[in-house]
């Protein structure tokens, strides 16, 4: 189980960087597009700034202080011990759901200024 939790984990986030570095290749490229590229290309070709916000703790560590919460059905298929990673993806009881939330709201107060700029809100 700690194997699966750890592919499950990383072809998630494995994704969400492709995205990433995908927006940021895109953007290194608009500014070698001459006029007529961007013409042919039929519509406006702008920047696109990221916004990234990562949790500021482990979220396997999170759900390790969880794993209480696990249903019985799953927890004798999921030990204690180092399942933290597929805790984190599988874990939807409320005190967990509940400490993610709380997770996020602080990591995104943390990033307001970032957050307000990237919105044009300041």
């Amino acid at each position: 189980m700690h194997i699966l939790g750890h592919l499950m984990n990383s072809a998630f986030v494995d994704i969400l960087e492709y995205d990433l570095d995908s927006l940021r290749h895109m953007n290194d490229l608009i500014p070698v597009l001459n006029r007529r590229a961007r013409r042919q290309i039929g519509y406006a070709v702008h920047e696109v700034e990221p916004l990234e916000i990562s949790p500021s703790r482990e979220l396997n560590q999170l759900a390790q202080e969880h794993y209480a919460e696990l249903p019985k059905a799953l927890s004798s298929y999921i030990k204690p011990v180092g399942a933290g990673t597929l805790l984190s993806l599988v874990l939807f009881e409320q005190g967990f759901c509940s400490a993610l939330h709380q997770l996020g709201y602080y990591d995104a107060m943390a990033k307001a200024d970032d957050i307000r700029r990237f919105f044009h809100l300041s």
